[in-house]
């Protein structure tokens, strides 16, 4: 937890610099806007290890390029997940074979902790977070920082339009048995 510290202040640093983090991100907040996708070996509470090609987006507006017709990405932060081609078997990497993804979405001002069912510790307080340009501030940094992180230049694979990809409702009882969201976001800060 100490690194997730750390990747705070370094947000912080980040957007009180007079120079920005970046200057061809929206409103001057690094990343946003950009699609960043990051590979992580996620552990489930059953200790199953899956290895989760992860695509994150956060914007103040509707992302709408190149999309398959059924998908829409409304404002705010939203989380794409997909099992890795190198993953180990898991029970979580078989319900994602054959193309199929899990996509979850924040609103704007809600708290990260919006599942309140998941059991995970959270002694430095990041699930009391709100959503928006600090929290991102804070996710996108974590991410900058820890590597094998890659903004992209086009829209993610599962949701492209042309591909043949099936959503998976990221609250089917399969999915919510191997996957905690809490889990995913501690993983891609530790990483």
């Amino acid at each position: 937890m100490k690194k997730i510290i750390i990747f705070a202040l370094a947000a912080l640093l980040c957007s009180f610099s007079l120079a920005g983090c970046s200057s061809d991100s929206e409103d001057g907040v690094p990343g946003k806007g950009t699609w960043q996708k990051k590979t992580v070996d996620y552990k489930a509470k059953d200790g199953d290890t899956t290895t989760l090609e992860v695509y994150l987006y956060y914007s103040d507006e509707a992302y709408t390029q190149n999309l398959r017709r059924e998908v829409t990405i409304d404002p705010g932060p939203t989380v794409i997940i997909t099992a890795s081609s190198d993953s180990q078997p898991s029970q979580l990497a078989q319900q994602l074979v054959r193309n199929k993804y899990v996509m979850k979405h924040y609103e704007k001002g809600a708290f990260l902790n919006d599942d309140t069912a998941e059991e995970v510790e959270d002694k430095d307080g990041i699930f009391k977070m709100t959503v928006g340009d600090g929290s991102w501030r804070v996710i996108y940094t974590a991410l900058l920082v820890s590597g094998n992180t890659v903004a992209q230049t086009e829209t993610p694979e599962p949701i492209r339009k042309g591909k043949d990809y099936s959503q998976i409702a990221y609250d089917a009882e399969e999915i919510k048995n191997n996957l905690s969201w809490k889990r995913l976001l501690i993983a891609l800060l530790e990483s």
